[in-house]
C-alpha cells in the first residue's frame, strides 16, 4: 500500500471523532421503549429523507452480513472504509481488504439481529453516525457505531465499529 494511502487513511481515522462532534442533535432519534432483544427497526415518521436513507442503508448491510453473496456488502461500504472487526488478524481498511476477508465474515447466520437507537446527520449533509446494538443469539451484544458519507447523492458506510459485551450470566 502506498504512502499517500496511508496517510489518507490515517486522516480519515483522525477526523472521526471530529466528524462526531461537528453533527448536530438536530436528527437525533431516541429508542427509550427498545426492548432488551433487538430487532429490526424501521425509521420514524418524522425522520428525515437522509436518516431514511441511512437506515435503508443499514438494513442491506446488515442482510449482507448473513449472506453468502457478497455484492451488496461491496455495494454499501466506501472504497475508502474502514470496519474494525473483533477476532480478526487485521482491520478491514478498503474495498480490497473487505474481499480478501469476505470468506471468513459471510458466514450465513441468521441468528443476529441489529437494531439502529439514533441517526444523528451533520448539519452540512454530508456526514453522519448511527449507534445501534446487536445480539447474536443470546451469545454475543453489544453496541456499535457507524460513521456514513454521502457519497454521489448515496450514503456510504466509511467506518463501523462494533463493541461487544459478555451477558450477564444468571445467578
Amino acid at each position: 500500500m502506498s504512502r499517500h494511502a496511508d496517510r489518507r487513511r490515517a486522516a480519515v481515522l483522525s477526523l472521526l471523532p471530529a466528524a462526531l462532534c461537528a453533527c448536530r442533535a438536530d436528527h437525533v432519534r431516541r429508542d427509550s421503549t427498545a426492548s432488551a432483544q433487538p430487532s429490526t427497526a424501521t425509521a420514524p415518521s418524522d425522520a428525515s429523507p437522509d436518516e431514511r436513507a441511512i437506515r435503508a442503508a443499514t438494513q442491506r448491510w446488515n442482510a449482507a452480513q448473513g449472506s453468502t453473496d457478497t455484492t451488496e456488502l461491496f455495494s454499501v461500504f466506501a472504497d475508502q472504509g474502514v470496519w474494525l472487526r473483533p477476532n480478526l488478524p487485521a482491520p478491514i481498511l478498503n474495498k480490497d481488504s473487505l474481499r480478501k476477508f469476505a470468506r471468513i465474515l459471510n458466514t450465513p447466520s441468521s441468528d443476529q439481529t441489529q437494531e439502529t437507537l439514533r441517526v444523528v446527520v451533520a448539519s452540512s449533509g454530508d456526514l453522519a453516525y448511527e449507534l445501534g446494538r446487536f445480539s447474536r443469539a443470546g451469545q454475543r451484544r453489544g453496541y456499535y457505531v457507524r460513521v456514513w458519507q454521502k457519497q454521489a447523492n448515496e450514503w456510504k458506510l466509511l467506518a463501523t465499529v462494533p463493541q461487544a459485551y459478555e451477558p450477564a450470566k444468571a445467578r
